[in-house]
């Protein structure tokens, strides 16, 4: 399970985000088949049937929210892509991001980012993000903003990029 996660992290970049299947109903999936094999080869079962059940219900549990979790991550990159066609892309400045201590190696937190829409109207936003030490802002730091012109107050439509963010990649890189 530990190799599972770093090699996951190693390959996208950010912590518990996997290209694949997670290890947890992997994990809970090899339970419930043990237990399974354990429960059957005995002569009289009992209430031992409980254990394979529960384990089977947790690998499900797990295996839905894997899916649904996939599912959605794949409507956000659908809505980012007809954003980058769509959106608007303009300049902001961050107006607060936690401090790390020096034997940090990055931060998972929240930034807040003020930036001006079309129509002149200062507008903040903040979003959860995740950056390794050396990517890491600081207050005041220039940032991009890629936001909806229709409806710029929606913050599901915000997306907050380094400076002279223009692409898909550019705009993923602070979102966890």
């Amino acid at each position: 399970m530990f190799i599972h996660i770093g090699a996951s992290r190693r390959f996208t970049g950010k912590l518990f985000s996997f290209p694949g299947i997670g290890p947890g109903p992997v994990l809970f999936t090899g339970f419930a088949i043990g237990a399974w094999w354990g429960a059957l080869s005995l002569p009289i079962q009992g209430a031992l049937w409980l254990i394979p059940s529960i384990l089977t219900l947790i690998a499900g549990l797990l295996w839905l929210s894997g899916i649904l979790l996939r599912i959605r991550r794949y409507a956000r990159y659908n809505m980012l892509t007809r954003m980058i066609k769509d959106g608007k892309i303009t300049a902001a400045l961050i107006t607060d991001i936690p401090e790390i201590d020096p034997t940090s190696g990055g931060l998972i937190g929240t930034v807040t980012v003020k930036f001006t829409d079309m129509a002149g109207v200062d507008r903040w936003v903040q979003k959860t993000g995740q950056w390794k030490r050396v990517d890491l802002p600081k207050t005041g730091d220039a940032a991009t903003v890629l936001y909806d012109p229709q409806h710029p107050e929606n913050i599901s439509t915000i997306w907050v990029g380094p400076p002279g963010s223009t692409t898909i990649t550019d705009f993923t890189l602070w979102h966890s």
